[in-house]
């Protein structure tokens, strides 16, 4: 477990710890793995050949029973509401990016 850059990122793992829940930060892995600067890469199979991809990378796995978790953080700040309307509102701030990143993995691991 390497230490995380965002306080978001240590709120979470001060929670899991808590709560005794096994996980793994992978900034920390993946720094230890890549020379800096290098992309993490996979081939996956397209409709006529395969391809090369880019795989972003994820946060943490979290180990749990019966299943395992790839977990990818969304830090953001909320503003103040300017109207009544906003009050308790918080928009997604998942990207097709991060679906589709975190599908690829899905796969990887199966």
């Amino acid at each position: 477990m390497g230490q995380s850059r965002h306080h978001y990122e240590q709120a979470l793992e001060a929670h899991l710890r808590d709560r005794r829940i096994p996980f793994i930060s992978l900034n920390e892995a993946r720094r230890a793995l890549l020379p800096p600067g290098q992309a993490l890469r996979a081939t996956e199979l397209g409709h006529d050949q395969p391809r090369e991809v880019t795989l972003k990378s994820f946060d943490h796995v979290i180990y749990g029973s019966p299943h395992n978790l790839l977990v990818d953080i969304k830090g953001r700040k909320v503003k103040a509401r300017k109207s009544e309307a906003t009050v308790g509102r918080l928009e997604s701030w998942v990207t097709l990016e991060d679906v589709e990143a975190l599908t690829r993995w899905e796969r990887l691991f199966g």
